[in-house]
């Protein structure tokens, strides 16, 4: 009996003592786990990335930017050509009507020609007429010219037969004499005429005549024609 009393209090003491390792270990553990939460974490460093980060191209190669609007390379752009100036042609010329070649009374012409001259001569100065028709003659057709203020007929052979003034617009080269100035500025610029009415007045030599036809009421030139005699 008194040994199992004695077996029991071993027993007892046995268990108290593994109650109180198993407190202490309780205790250290937590401990060591308060220490863990309250440790300061581990930082790792990582590359800042942005949005509007770039990357530069490697050493040596040259940029390419894209344009968003076009899609086109900027570096890569054809240059547009630079237009050149329209040149003017002798189609888009248009020639000077006017004659300032001085009036010779000894061979008279009018428009800078005289009977006689080429059709290709004629053209050359003038360029293409405004209209051509055929003008019935006793003798022959003759083919008009029509250009703008004047007149040229010519024969079968592409010569000249007459010349006709119809525009005050325009200088016929007789000295600056042209339609609508007086009978009187004629004289003064031309010399005497051959013949001289209150309609006519005329100026011969060569076998042609210079014909300038006038208004009496107002003593002024209304045209003026070249002709053979």
């Amino acid at each position: 009996m008194a040994f199992a009393k004695r077996r029991a209090i071993e027993i007892t003491a046995y268990m108290a003592a593994i109650l109180t390792l198993a407190a202490c270990g309780a205790e250290s553990d937590e401990s060591m786990g308060v220490v863990n939460a309250t440790a300061t974490p581990r930082v790792v460093h990582s590359p800042t990335i942005t949005a509007n980060h770039e990357s530069k191209p490697p050493t040596g190669k040259k940029e390419l930017k894209i344009s968003s609007e076009t899609g086109h390379s900027a570096s890569r752009s054809t240059p547009r050509p630079k237009s050149s100036p329209k040149k003017e042609t002798v189609k888009d010329k248009q020639p000077d009507y006017n004659v300032t070649a001085r009036f010779n009374a000894d061979k008279p012409a009018l428009m800078g020609f005289t009977v006689g001259a080429k059709l290709a001569d004629v053209t050359e100065r003038f360029g293409k007429p405004s209209d051509t028709y055929t003008m019935d003659d006793p003798q022959e057709p003759l083919q008009v010219y029509d250009f703008p203020g004047f007149s040229f007929g010519f024969d079968a052979n592409k010569k000249v037969v007459f010349i006709t003034v119809s525009s005050p617009d325009i200088n016929p080269g007789l000295n600056g004499v042209r339609i609508g100035q007086t009978v009187q500025q004629a004289i003064e610029a031309l010399g005497e005429p051959n013949t001289n009415t209150d309609y006519v007045i005329a100026y011969t030599a060569g076998g042609v005549v210079l014909k300038m036809d006038i208004d009496p009421s107002s003593d002024t030139i209304t045209s003026i024609k070249l002709f053979a005699e």
